[in-house]
């Protein structure tokens, strides 16, 4: 059932109906999330319409799920925090993966947020829909820093 779920939105083509479509998502071209810890402490997640649209729109199979992005940055199931080494650049980076089942109509999608850790604050970087639902073990890196039963 999860490998053949059909996405909640629209797919856009072109960065631009990316963009303008995430823009109105968020209400405005920039929006601050909140994700807080386990331990109380809070990690602010700045989402920039431009940026994560124009890299979302590299995979226009990722746009139908942007419906779905204020509802796993405001309750994740999971977040973990740790460093990654990015596989084409080598670059190195502290991130967050923010994971979450959501339900939409008798369908469940899982989705995968990713932060970067960037002048004192997470940015976010890319979005993906996780298309087998045993994949999101390989997801599950680094340190738990949240967990959520909220929203299931």
């Amino acid at each position: 059932m999860l490998s053949t779920h059909t996405p909640p939105g629209e797919y856009l083509t072109g960065s631009q109906a990316t963009v303008t479509e995430l823009t109105r998502i968020l209400g405005g071209e920039e929006k601050a999330f909140t994700l807080t810890g386990n331990n109380g402490f809070t990690y602010p997640i700045n989402v920039n319409a431009k940026v994560l649209g124009e890299h979302i729109a590299k995979d226009p199979g990722r746009s139908p799920y942007l419906p779905l992005l204020p509802e796993l940055l405001e309750y994740p199931q999971e977040a973990w925090l740790g460093f990654y080494r990015h596989k084409r650049s080598g670059e190195i980076a502290l991130r967050v993966r923010m994971l979450k089942l959501i339900k939409v109509g008798e369908e469940v999608h899982p989705l995968l947020f990713v932060a970067n850790a960037r002048r004192g604050q997470l940015e976010a970087w890319t979005m993906i829909p996780i298309k087998d639902i045993k994949q999101i073990n390989k997801r599950r890196r680094g340190r738990l820093i949240a967990t959520s039963e909220e929203g299931e």
